[in-house]
């Protein structure tokens, strides 16, 4: 996994400061508690940043706004008016994403009752996604009209992710070895990501930061005598964005 260049700065850093406040806030409940334990997770991509950093990503395509295009009136198809930079949406159909990420997460848990525990994490980590686009499925707005780019095109998206969360947990019986647990909650993600296109006429490299809020059900399995566990997640990012993953946590001694 490959950092990109660009350094976090400006409103990323109100966001993580934000974050952190919010994920010690979580954590100092518990000070006089076990002592947080720091583990790895390695996961399929959150995508939920995706929709807002290509919208970002069209407009930057498309460039400033335009004098004539806004006092024309001359209104798209797809709601923008001439060529205004903050109305541009792209119109994207994706038949193959490939992404994974990695973190480093610091977990506390609080004890509630038998069998039922709070999950605190604060985790900080990075993500590289590709979507595969099949020719003629990519479509930019572009004044009044749509390019259509007839042939496949890739798009590298890169992030940086810093997030915390909070999860009740109860620990379900079964048959087989290992705990199995359900929980659910809710949490904020910070993203700062970076997005390319290069495929003649369209070149863009275009960089999006922004902060989400969440909820969550999470199943995780624990395996016996192994520091990891596995873990499927749905998260579900207001009305705009919902996704399924599952990863696995190694815990460091």
């Amino acid at each position: 996994m490959v950092l990109f260049p660009h350094r976090l700065s400006g409103p990323i850093t109100l966001v993580r400061k934000a974050i952190l406040a919010v994920g010690l806030c979580g954590l100092a409940g518990c000070a006089a508690g076990p002592a947080p334990k720091l583990a790895l997770r390695y996961a399929q991509a959150d995508l939920a940043y995706g929709p807002a950093a290509l919208d970002r990503a069209v407009a930057d395509f498309l460039g400033p706004p335009s004098a004539s295009g806004a006092e024309s009136g001359g209104s798209a198809g797809n709601g923008t008016t001439g060529s205004r930079r903050g109305k541009a949406r792209a119109d994207i159909d994706y038949r193959e994403i490939r992404g994974q990420e990695g973190a480093v997460m610091l977990e506390m848990r609080h004890a509630l009752a038998q069998g039922w525990h709070l999950d605190s994490s604060l985790r900080l980590g990075q993500g590289r996604t590709r979507y595969v686009v099949p020719a003629g499925r990519l479509r930019v707005p572009f004044g009044s009209a749509q390019l259509v780019y007839d042939e496949a095109v890739t798009l590298d998206a890169r992030n940086r992710f810093i997030e915390v969360d909070s999860m009740v947990f109860r620990q379900l019986g079964h048959p087989f070895p290992g705990v199995l647990e359900l929980g659910a909650g809710g949490g904020l993600r910070g993203t700062d990501s970076r997005l390319q296109v290069r495929a003649a006429p369209i070149i863009i490299d275009s960089r999006h930061r922004q902060l989400q809020p969440y909820g969550a059900v999470q199943a995780r399995y624990h395996l016996p005598h192994l520091p990891a566990r596995g873990f499927a997640e749905a998260r579900v990012y207001g009305r705009n964005a919902a996704g399924l993953r599952a990863g696995v946590e190694l815990a460091l001694p």
